[in-house]
């Protein structure tokens, strides 16, 4: 999972002014962006998301945030 970061610093993980997060580290913003944005756990968005619960929904401009989650977990398996 990429982030911007507004300053590089001598850090392995900062390429380009943007911070690489892997493993916990990775999954721990995920959850709290996903607490922030929706009000729950990141593991009560994907258990939802896979029930089907949004597929009708997910992509209209109310639910953007939802589809942002969305995309940002693709980086999490991959």
């Amino acid at each position: 999972m990429a982030l911007p970061h507004e300053s590089v610093e001598d850090d392995e993980s900062v390429s380009d002014g943007i911070v690489w997060l892997e493993g916990d580290e990775a999954r721990a913003y995920f959850d709290q962006t996903a607490r922030e944005l929706l009000g729950m756990s990141g593991e009560e968005f994907l258990r939802r998301l896979g029930s089907g619960e949004w597929d009708e929904m997910i992509d209209d401009g109310e639910h953007s945030d939802h589809l942002y989650l969305a995309m940002m977990r693709r980086s999490l398996v991959g």
